[in-house]
């Protein structure tokens, strides 16, 4: 994986610190190499990390939140969101999810669905792991994930400018994907 080289490097300082003549180094060259490489493997741990955090948003988009208040409200005014700027990375990001390489990338593994849906109904059922599946964090594996807006059906669909809410079997706040 991603952390392969940090993992090797962290290693290496260890072996340079417990046991410097397995590599044919006296003791303070031992500790100097042992410094470097856990540097090194420290650096390329972070790397990783920078990796599997983009591919984690590439499945799961960060909920966004905003008070009531901020949101315009008056005729012919639509809230459409906060945006950002549209840049080339953003477009080169886009091409290359959609090449079908990049399905298990984009796509929640069977795994991840059903840890996230055991998440979301012990958090419903207020169980005793309720606590940890509710912490806001991207590496946490039981939050429960919203679906995109192009990822629902258009019966879940209701937004605070909208007259009435939607006529589906489900009412809109459980629009979700558990």
């Amino acid at each position: 994986m991603e952390w392969y080289s940090s993992f090797v490097l962290w290693m290496v300082a260890l072996i340079g610190v417990v046991a410097p003549w397995a590599i044919m180094m006296p003791w303070h060259m031992g500790l100097v190499m042992s410094a470097i490489a856990g540097y090194a493997g420290w650096v390329r741990f972070k790397q990783g990390m920078e990796i599997v955090r983009y591919h984690h948003h590439l499945k799961y988009y960060p909920v966004t939140r905003i008070a009531p208040h901020k949101i315009p409200v008056g005729p012919g005014e639509y809230y459409l969101g906060e945006g950002f700027g549209w840049t080339q990375q953003h477009t080169q990001r886009k091409h290359e999810t959609q090449r079908p390489e990049a399905k298990p990338f984009i796509t929640p593994s069977p795994f991840e669905l059903a840890l996230r849906n055991w998440g979301a109904k012990t958090i419903e059922h207020n169980g005793w792991f309720k606590p940890i599946a509710e912490v806001d964090h991207w590496l946490n594996p039981f939050k429960p994930s919203i679906l995109t807006w192009a990822a629902r059906p258009s019966c879940m669909v209701s937004a605070p400018w909208m007259k009435s809410r939607s006529r589906c079997a489900r009412p809109a706040a459980a629009a979700t994907w558990w």
